[in-house]
């Protein structure tokens, strides 16, 4: 019976027709009184969906709200939030991450200038060793002229004529040009070198005192880290690590201007040919510098962070 009685009603459903007036509203028939759930009304094309079933809203509200308690500040949290790990444990993580990729960076910088400063500056070395001698008078020099003045007299008193003894003052000695200046640019130049090397040295102990956390806690170690970036930044260090290849820089720029002037008093050929080859490379550098160099990945972090 309860079949037979499903089958009328989709049968009354299924004669449901529609009539359509001649000014474009349009009718529904109803379905039979058993079924009918409203009076039948006509309706607009143009209507819009408030028109048609203005309880809708209020009436789904009813009836999502019925037998629902909504959550008070003073209620029990329904949904926890997941607590993995300590949340100062994940920050310090993320900051920990950051200096690691910014003193890496940094010390495989410093570590390969002060590879090349070592090399550099033994090379220098064993040039001044030599060219500082010509700043004072040469032993050997005093000792020929001082035969000079015995084989004078010995021929004077042969030849029964008078001849005054000559003598000889180290005072008298006088460097030249050209020694001076050579001595000037590679002293110079070593003198850069190892500044280089010790300003490396010192940052690189920075660094490493800045990345130690021995015995604190994530809690208490974000304000050493704070105060330790802030003395980074104070100190300037991130200045001093990028300035340490113009310093290397500038020593081998000195050298070479001291080889090319030493040369250029011994033979032109070899001086001229040096020259040409020193110049094409100045002028490959500052053609890149002219167009401009990238930054190091450790300081664009750094500036990006600032």
């Amino acid at each position: 019976m309860h079949c037979s009685y499903l089958s009328r009603d989709n049968d009354a459903l299924d004669t449901e027709q529609e009539d359509v007036r001649a000014d474009g509203s349009y009718t529904r028939q109803d379905p039979p009184s058993g079924l009918r759930k409203s009076p039948s009304r006509s309706v607009s094309p143009h209507a819009s969906l408030h028109t048609l079933e203005p309880n809708a809203p209020s009436t789904y509200k009813s009836e999502f709200t019925q037998g629902f308690n909504p959550w008070g500040t003073d209620d029990p949290y329904h949904y926890p939030i997941p607590k993995k790990d300590d949340p100062w444990d994940e920050c310090f993580k993320l900051v920990l991450k950051f200096d690691e990729e910014m003193c890496r960076g940094w010390r495989e910088e410093i570590d390969t200038l002060l590879v090349f400063a070592g090399l550099f500056s033994a090379a220098v070395t064993a040039f001044t060793i030599e060219s500082y001698t010509w700043l004072q008078p040469n032993p050997l020099d005093a000792q020929v002229q001082l035969l000079q003045s015995i084989s004078s007299q010995l021929q004077s008193l042969g030849s029964n004529s008078s001849i005054g003894v000559q003598e000889f003052s180290q005072n008298q000695f006088t460097p030249g040009a050209s020694s001076i200046r050579v001595n000037i640019f590679w002293f110079t130049s070593l003198t850069l070198a190892l500044i280089s090397v010790l300003l490396g040295i010192l940052c690189k102990q920075w660094l490493r005192e800045y990345q130690r956390y021995e015995g604190l806690s994530a809690k208490d170690a974000f304000p050493v880290r704070h105060l330790r970036y802030e003395g980074l930044l104070g100190w300037h260090v991130p200045a001093i690590l990028s300035s340490l290849p113009l310093l290397l820089q500038a020593a081998l720029v000195l050298f070479f201007a001291g080889l090319i002037d030493l040369l250029w008093t011994i033979n032109d050929l070899v001086a001229s040919i040096v020259t040409i080859i020193v110049g094409l490379a100045m002028d490959q550098a500052a053609s890149i510098l002219r167009h401009g160099t990238e930054l190091s990945p450790a300081s664009a972090q750094l500036m990006a962070f600032q």
